[in-house]
């Protein structure tokens, strides 16, 4: 999955009532399966994302 992707889909589950904690324990989930550099990049798409939601 793309980083963009995991943003919008990321956005998603927020708006549905997911915590930031729930979007980064699924990145740590996935680890193994997906490998670290794709988890890496999950991570990282995970924290952009929380940083444009957060207020100013």
């Amino acid at each position: 999955m793309s980083a963009r992707a995991i943003k919008i889909h990321g956005g998603y589950a927020l708006n549905a009532g997911a915590t930031e904690d729930d979007l980064k324990e699924i990145v740590y989930l996935t680890t193994i399966p997906g490998g670290f550099p794709r988890a890496i990049q999950a991570s990282q798409a995970v924290e952009e994302l929380l940083a444009s939601r957060r207020p100013d």
